[in-house]
């Protein structure tokens, strides 16, 4: 007789919380100013007296308090006070209301996108597979990006073994975007919003047959009048964004060159994506794309929409007139149009070992909520460099644990989590940066505190430990959107963990499947035409909405370590040889420490015109590891008038 294996369901974990080595649970950049401020203070005692010097002492310790000591989402007093001035600076200015469209100040009359997202453009193109998709641009960080829909069915009637299977694939999938040179960052987004009934109405109507019996008839008009027609409908949406710059190319790629070069790659990313659960993958044309961005800053006008394709008539909708036309970005909560918006960031990733369904109660419908976004920032570290980064990890762990004479569980937990990801790098897992940004929108204002403690009870059981973006909230907005927005890059004061070393941020390994289980997609003969869209980008005498000079102060939760491999259960073939674990996050803001948002605040370079209202972006925060250099800075468009 043969033994009956039982399965076991794997369990993931062993993130952390990359730093630098230092004292104790201080990193190098405390660990240095501790020790400067005890030879000032041996200095002071020495020629200025005792009394001097307990002034001194207590100035000192003072001031290393405010920095150094942490709340449990990691800000210190200094970082809060920092956020708090400027939001109260910008709204002093005016610079967090925007007002476009034919009353507004934008010279064309349009309704632009404002803050980051000001200058971004929208064209389309076609892949090998003759399927039209949108590419959005951005040319302050010469970053192209591509959103795929993927249509998943659910889990409710799979087997464990393959949500096994999907996780795995799901982990190499994302392992495989750090070999991609040119991949700088992607996120999943998942949408839920309200059905309105158009959809079940068109299914029913589209499907009578003209010899039908009257009884059934009847039975069918009575559904669609009686049956509950504001379902929610869940949508997922996932976005890779690629940097025009190539190594060793002396200029960037042009917008054409990386349409034809995203075209050829496509089908071999939707391909692979199906075989992760998403279901259906196919890219978003430029028209789906537009109603998204619309529908998302004025949450009326989705009804519109969705009766209009409810009629076979397609809405007019350019790049150009996707934004709001009024907004107000408070401290707490964004205004947009028809709708109120609050959006968290993740500062503590779940904690210990978790199963593969811990994000179910975060990404379920909210009966209370309008419209709800999830979305997952990921930051691929290239896999040449993943490996001496899982290195300064063990090194930096390993003098931290042993900077004390009896080193404590927490610091030699964390030793032990650097070796292991070390390990699993070394067996060619990947490595990458992530964040969770969570953004809820609201029709009427009177359910906004209901609202708050819902979608925090719902993180909570998620086992999720997240902070309101507070006076970044239209930043953190408009990361939330499948558009690509790498906040990192926008970043004008370099992280501190840059100024330490050059140590990408957060890096956790992804899983690596055992054997192969994604197949090559079909070589066919790339035919990229590029089409002609909507004008994209600000129109000639636009001023350009997004800040010259950004002061930005950001906080991240980074976390790193091997993705995808078990905690607990036999091995399997399927199963990625690491765990799944949130990896140093996005630098400065929800590009995804897990999740750190940026706080973006006008600097002292800001441009704009007399009286216009110009949009603020950005996350409060502390800075931490940057993974990719900055593309430059934002220039004025006007002189100052």
């Amino acid at each position: 007789m043969s033994e009956q294996t039982t399965y076991t369901e794997p369990t993931y974990g062993n993130w952390r919380r990359p730093r630098t080595a230092g004292i104790g649970r201080l990193g190098a950049l405390e660990t240095w100013a501790m020790i400067t401020a005890l030879l000032v203070l041996l200095f002071v005692f020495r020629l200025a007296g005792p009394v001097w010097g307990l002034i001194t002492f207590l100035v000192m310790g003072i001031g290393l308090g405010v920095f150094t000591v942490r709340d449990r989402h990691g800000q210190s007093r200094i970082s809060r006070m920092v956020a708090k001035h400027a939001h109260r600076n910008a709204v002093s200015r005016r610079t967090n209301l925007y007002r476009s469209g034919p009353v507004g100040l934008v010279p064309s009359g349009t309704a632009q996108l404002p803050g980051l997202l000001a200058k971004s453009q929208l064209h389309q193109f076609t892949d090998s597979f003759d399927r039209a998709f949108a590419l959005v641009f951005m040319p302050d960080s010469n970053h192209a990006t591509v959103v795929i829909e993927c249509e998943p069915t659910g889990l409710a009637l799979e087997d464990p073994q393959t949500i096994d299977a999907y996780v795995a694939n799901w982990g190499g999938w994302l392992s495989d975007l750090g070999k991609q040179s040119d991949v700088v960052a992607a996120s999943v987004t998942v949408e839920t919003a309200p059905d309105f009934g158009v959809r079940l109405r068109q299914a029913v109507d589209t499907r009578r047959h003209p010899d039908a019996p009257e009884a059934t008839v009847q039975m069918m008009e009575e559904v669609k009048a009686t049956f509950p027609q504001a379902a929610p409908v869940t949508r997922a949406f996932l976005a890779v964004t690629v940097t025009a710059w190539r190594q060793g190319a002396p200029r960037p790629r042009k917008v054409e060159d990386l349409g034809i070069d995203l075209g050829a790659r496509l089908g071999k990313l939707t391909e692979h994506l199906e075989q992760c659960g998403a279901g259906d993958a196919h890219p978003v044309t430029a028209q789906t794309l537009c109603e998204v961005v619309r529908s998302a800053y004025d949450p009326a006008v989705a009804r519109h929409i969705a009766a209009a394709h409810a009629e076979q008539v397609t809405p007019a909708l350019s790049w150009n007139d996707v934004g709001p036309i009024a907004h107000n970005a408070g401290w707490e909560w964004y205004r947009h149009d028809s709708g109120f918006s609050k959006s968290w960031v993740m500062s503590v990733a779940p904690r210990g070992e978790v199963f593969s369904n811990v994000l179910e109660a975060i990404l379920s419908p909210t009966g209370d909520v309008d419209r709800k976004r999830v979305t997952f920032l990921f930051r691929p570290v290239s896999a040449a460099r993943a490996m001496d980064v899982a290195e300064k990890d063990v090194n930096a762990a390993k003098n931290r644990a042993a900077s004390t004479g009896t080193p404590n569980f927490r610091a030699i937990d964390d030793y032990a989590k650097t070796v292991q990801t070390a390990r699993e790098v070394a067996k060619d897992a990947g490595m990458l940066n992530f964040g969770v940004v969570i953004t809820a929108t609201i029709r009427n204002a009177e359910d906004a505190l209901a609202v708050s403690y819902g979608v925090e009870d719902l993180a909570a059981e998620s086992q999720l430990t997240v902070r309101p973006a507070y006076g970044a909230q239209d930043t953190a907005f408009a990361a939330s959107l499948p558009l690509g927005l790498v906040l990192p890059d926008y970043v004008m004061v370099p992280p501190r963990s840059e100024r330490q070393s050059d140590e990408p941020p957060e890096t956790a390994p992804q899983a690596r499947p055992a054997q192969p289980v994604l197949r090559p997609a079909q070589a066919r003969v790339p035919d990229c035409r590029r089409r002609v869209c909507e004008p994209a980008g600000p129109a000639p005498g636009v001023p350009r909405l997004v800040p010259a000079g950004v002061r930005a102060v950001a906080v991240l939760l980074r976390l790193r370590g091997p993705a995808g491999r078990r905690a607990a259960g036999p091995a399997d073939d399927h199963r990625p040889s690491g765990r799944a674990r949130p990896l140093r996050s996005l630098r400065g803001g929800p590009d995804p420490q897990p999740v750190r948002v940026l706080h973006v605040q006008p600097g002292p370079g800001e441009v704009h015109r007399r009286g216009e209202d110009v949009p603020l972006a950005g996350l409060p925060g502390r800075s931490e590891h940057v993974p990719r250099r900055r593309q430059g800075r934002a220039r004025p468009a006007h002189p100052e008038g």
